[in-house]
């Protein structure tokens, strides 16, 4: 407790051996919605994920131009030998959560078909939303992932985003109650302090 400090958060993972271990990391709260229930994966009825790389815009992704580009950076990160994608929103189409649930639903289906599988487990794209009304906590969470920020205001484009684009982390969590965790985001130092320095001169206008 003493290491973690007033800010920090403990979690608690069963195991099967009869030594204690603990791992401090470092990591950020978000507040985050699971759009499905399909995208609940534990038995606690939790959404986690390990070392996934993260889409990171804050689109209301339904049109089908986007899921096209979701789509071709599923197949270049699963070509790569990734476990699967995350993407962070604002919100979803209901279609646009649809088409992913029946291509993770297809994937795994021809995962478990195959005689001697490449894998341990299929590959999946998870979805969460952050259902903030400004771009400084998809800002936040882009630079603690390194991952570059695809902002509707900007007019960026989702079509464009190639896979150098996405972030990652050692892990992300959210609870069914939209308690969020992202544990060892892998961005830059000096993009943190940048970042910082901007919410700082935020706060003091």
């Amino acid at each position: 407790v003493e290491k973690c400090g007033e800010n920090g958060v403990i979690l608690v993972d069963e195991g099967w051996g009869r030594e204690t271990e603990v791992d401090i990391k470092s990591g950020m709260r978000i507040a985050a919605k699971i759009p499905s229930d399909h995208f609940l994966n534990t038995e606690d009825l939790e959404f986690k994920v390990e070392n996934p790389p993260v889409l990171v815009c804050d689109f209301k992704l339904e049109t089908l131009d986007q899921m096209l580009s979701i789509m071709n950076i599923f197949q270049a990160c699963s070509k790569a030998g990734e476990k699967g994608l995350v993407v962070i929103a604002a919100n979803y189409g209901r279609q646009a959560i649809d088409q992913i649930i029946t291509s993770n639903v297809m994937n795994t289906r021809a995962w478990a078909s195959q005689p001697n599988k490449t894998s341990e487990e299929p590959f999946r794209i998870h979805l969460l939303k952050v259902p903030s009304n400004t771009q400084e906590e998809f800002k936040d969470v882009a630079t603690y992932l390194g991952a570059t920020f695809f902002c509707k205001e900007k007019g960026d484009k989702l079509e464009l985003a190639v896979v150098s684009d996405l972030g990652r982390a050692d892990e992300i969590r959210v609870t069914k109650h939209g308690d969020g965790l992202i544990l060892g985001g892998h961005g830059t130092e000096e993009a943190k302090k940048v970042r910082i320095e901007e919410v700082k001169l935020l706060y003091e206008k």
